[in-house]
């Protein structure tokens, strides 16, 4: 039957649309990883483990081709044309051959019985079209929104993961600096130390050195007095 044919149509395309929808997703999906990690080898970080494959938005279906009830009305009028068609037809065979009356009619039922189902399947076609055409327009939008939320949602767990490594990072950065800084101090600490020590050390033998020095001038100086006396 036509509707049956319509359905069946439908059904085709509907699995055609679903695999297209299919591969775009697996497409995004891929892209985006790909292009993520190549945003954590530049930054020198490690790439977030790559999630489970995205899944298939429901795209819906077609509107219902199986109109039993319109297919039924189109064929009463298109049956209605054709035997319009059909008895024009047989007399106009009958005017052009008398004699061949009943060839004329059944030769103008055959041509009413084919622009009756001509009519009906034309108009099923086109209105599966319609209704192909507006759950495709439907589909699309659908999926691009699917594919915009997947690569939102995809890029800021990317963002919150490389964030999270970077202040890591910093905070062990941030940590071994604090430790060279503190053995940079304890250093100075210990050569101020050293320093104050040895200046210490030298001043004591610089009044050791002055003591004996004065010792000197003195033994010196009692020396020189008797002889300066005589």
């Amino acid at each position: 039957m036509p509707w049956d044919r319509g359905r069946l149509r439908a059904e085709a395309f509907r699995s055609s649309v679903y695999g297209r929808a299919a591969e775009v997703v697996e497409e995004v999906d891929t892209g985006i990883s790909e292009h993520l990690r190549d945003i954590a080898t530049e930054l020198g970080l490690v790439a977030a483990a790559v999630p489970p494959p995205a899944s298939l938005p429901d795209l819906g279906a077609p509107g219902s081709t199986a109109r039993r009830l319109e297919t039924q009305l189109m064929m009463l009028l298109g049956a209605g044309f054709g035997l319009g068609v059909a008895l024009a037809a047989g007399r106009l065979l009958a005017g052009l051959a008398p004699g061949s009356a009943a060839v004329g009619a059944i030769g103008g039922a055959l041509l009413g019985v084919l622009l009756t189902v001509w009519v009906v399947g034309i108009r099923d076609l086109l209105q599966d079209r319609a209704l192909l055409d507006r759950w495709v327009g439907g589909a699309a939008a659908t999926l691009r929104e699917h594919t915009e939320a997947l690569v939102a949602t995809r890029v800021l767990a990317a963002e919150l993961d490389l964030t999270g490594q970077v202040a890591v990072a910093d905070e062990r950065l941030a940590g071994r600096t604090a430790h060279q800084v503190d053995a940079i101090d304890a250093e100075l600490r210990d050569r101020a130390f050293a320093a104050a020590r040895a200046h210490k050390s030298a001043e004591n033998r610089l009044a050791a050195l002055r003591a004996a020095l004065n010792a000197v001038r003195a033994a010196f100086n009692n020396q020189t007095n008797p002889v300066t006396n005589q």
